[in-house]
């Protein structure tokens, strides 16, 4: 069977119950409808459309419609651009696409001939935990060859993708891949070489750390490194972006050095006498108020605070 919705005149083709394909292969088509924004798969959720015993579902205008999974654990194959596979349900045509309460993993590669990696231009979200216990929704990037940026700010124009409500999220460790924060506080935990984990998601395979409006605070463990990178972003007046290397065995920071791998960095947190900050090549005021402890402020009033620093240098 072949269910086509269109849009006549003013009014969408409407269907306030459920579609159920029964046996064959069912095919529904999305065609210019405004007023539809969701079509949901199964039951329990509801959205504008709900679909059972369907094996494919398109759409012709992608970025106004997503499409919500079943709350099941699902597996979603990303198959060039917003199209691709749930669950042996065939989709095209959906920017954006939403997890049920289960397990949803979400993998992105690049198709055999194809010139560019898969992608979804709009959000993937891993959408809500289940009424008992939490799900785990994991992204997998591991098979695009090209660098990507990955959002979790929605808002970020230099993403390749954004996503929401995800737990893991892993990258191509051959390309040089930036994860970017939320635009509001964030605590990142570099655990091992571009591995670490923002906020409550795990990731891996990121050299470059980008934080974006509000506070963040980048915090190594003792193997933790990134190969790229670390930009704390912009920040609220009066608050501070924060590196801490407490946990590190040798600490060694330069200021205004961006090969060095810091970029708008307030606040540097050594790891006590054997760490060593280093003044921009600037003149510089230096305020020691702290044991090891203090502030430099440059010629262009930019200060920057210190903590648990040892060796002070001139730049």
């Amino acid at each position: 069977d072949t269910f086509n919705f269109n849009r006549e005149a003013t009014t969408d083709d409407q269907l306030t119950g459920l579609l159920n394909g029964g046996d064959g292969d069912d095919v529904v088509n999305i065609i210019g409808l405004q007023d539809l924004t969701t079509v949901a798969l199964g039951t329990v959720n509801n959205g504008d459309l709900n679909l059972v015993a369907v094996e494919s579902v398109v759409a012709n205008e992608p970025n106004s419609y997503q499409l919500l999974g079943d709350n099941i654990n699902n597996t979603w194959t990303i198959q060039g651009t917003n199209a691709g596979d749930v669950n042996g349900v065939a989709f095209a045509g959906f920017a954006n696409v939403v997890g049920g309460s289960g397990n949803d993993t979400f993998v992105l590669a690049r198709q055999d001939g194809a010139t560019e990696d898969d992608r979804i231009t709009g959000r993937i979200d891993g959408g809500a935990n289940p009424s008992e216990g939490v799900a785990r929704d994991v992204v997998d990037l591991m098979g695009l060859q090209d660098a990507t940026t990955v959002s979790l700010d929605l808002a970020y124009a230099g993403a390749s993708m954004t996503l929401q409500n995800i737990e893991q999220v892993d990258a191509n460790a051959a390309n040089s891949n930036t994860l970017v924060g939320t635009d509001g506080t964030n605590q990142w935990d570099i655990t091992a070489l571009n591995v670490g984990e923002l906020n409550t998601m795990d990731f891996t395979a990121f050299e470059n750390l980008l934080g974006r409006g509000g506070v963040d605070t980048f915090s190594f463990t003792d193997e933790g490194a990134v190969d790229g990178f670390v930009d704390g972003g912009a920040q609220p007046e009066n608050t501070r972006d924060v590196v801490d290397m407490s946990e590190l065995s040798v600490v060694t920071v330069v200021i205004g050095d961006t090969t060095n791998g810091f970029i708008n960095i307030e606040e540097y947190r050594g790891n006590g006498a054997d760490a060593v900050i280093r003044a921009a090549d600037l003149e510089n005021t230096w305020t020691i108020d702290s044991a090891n402890g203090g502030r430099i402020v440059d010629e262009n009033a930019q200060t920057v605070y210190f903590s648990s620093f040892g060796e002070l240098e001139g730049g």
